[in-house]
């Protein structure tokens, strides 16, 4: 890992905002990017990478530089996504569910109408 990267992180890990700041911005394009490519939603993508900016920020005592800094903040950003992906998968499930139930509820009365009638 480059030498201003490791003195960078040092400073994020000691709350240093401005360091903060400047860590962000130098890893924010790519993380758009790889969200961009990722969600089905592109009005998703701010919201996906802040949330993974604030996780990275928050883990960021544990990156330890085994990996480089890039690809730790990578594997955040894409369980992020994989975590929004999964919610809105579980959403469109409920929605169709909902859709079908009412569907069959509606068959059943129609039934029984036309049962009614005979």
């Amino acid at each position: 890992m480059q030498t201003d990267t490791v003195e960078l992180l040092r400073k994020c890990k000691a709350s240093d905002e401005a360091a903060i700041e400047t860590l962000v911005q130098s890893y924010r394009g790519s993380m758009v990017r790889l969200v961009l490519l990722l969600l089905e939603d592109p009005g998703e993508v701010q919201e996906a990478v802040q949330d993974s900016v604030i996780s990275a920020i928050r883990a960021l005592g544990a990156f330890q530089g085994n990996a480089g800094f890039k690809t730790w903040l990578t594997a955040i950003t894409l369980n992020e996504c994989r975590e929004r992906l999964k919610n809105s998968q579980m959403e469109k499930t409920c929605r169709n569910l909902q859709v079908t139930s009412g569907l069959i509820c509606a068959i059943k009365k129609l039934n029984l109408v036309l049962v009614n009638r005979k």
